[in-house]
C-alpha cells in the first residue's frame, strides 16, 4: 500500500474516534452552546490524543493493534535528500564570515 495512503489512514481513524468520544462525553451536558462547542474541541483533543497515544504503545507490544489505527503498518518515510551533506572547509586563515558563505554557497548548491 501508498505510504501516503497509510499515513492518512493512520491519521483518519485516531481523528474519528476521538471525535466520537468527544460528542459523547458532551451529551447531556446543560451548558450554553459557545461553552459546549469549545468543550467538545477540548475533548476531541484530549480522546484522538489518548487513543492515539494508547494504540501505538499497545501495538508496539502486540502487533495486531496496529489495526485499531486502520492499518497494522506503519509509514516509512524517506528525506528528499536522505544522502546528508558534508562540506569541507579549510578554515585556516579564513574568518568566521567566509567560512559562513562558503558552506552557504555549497548547501545552495547541493540543494538546488
Amino acid at each position: 500500500m501508498n505510504q501516503f495512503i497509510i499515513a492518512l489512514i493512520r491519521t483518519v481513524v485516531p481523528a474519528f474516534v476521538g471525535a466520537l468520544f468527544g460528542w459523547l462525553a458532551s451529551v447531556g451536558l446543560a451548558i450554553d452552546a459557545e461553552t459546549q462547542g469549545v468543550l467538545i474541541l477540548a475533548l476531541v483533543a484530549f480522546f484522538t490524543g489518548l487513543y492515539y497515544a494508547t494504540v501505538t504503545w499497545l501495538a508496539s507490544h502486540w502487533k495486531w493493534f496496529g489495526w485499531l489505527l486502520g492499518v497494522a503498518a506503519t509509514p516509512s518515510y524517506e528525506g528528499k535528500h536522505s544522502g546528508g551533506v558534508t562540506i569541507n572547509i579549510s578554515t585556516t586563515d579564513r574568518t568566521p564570515e567566509e567560512i559562513a558563505q562558503i558552506a552557504s554557497a555549497s548547501l545552495a548548491r547541493h540543494f538546488k
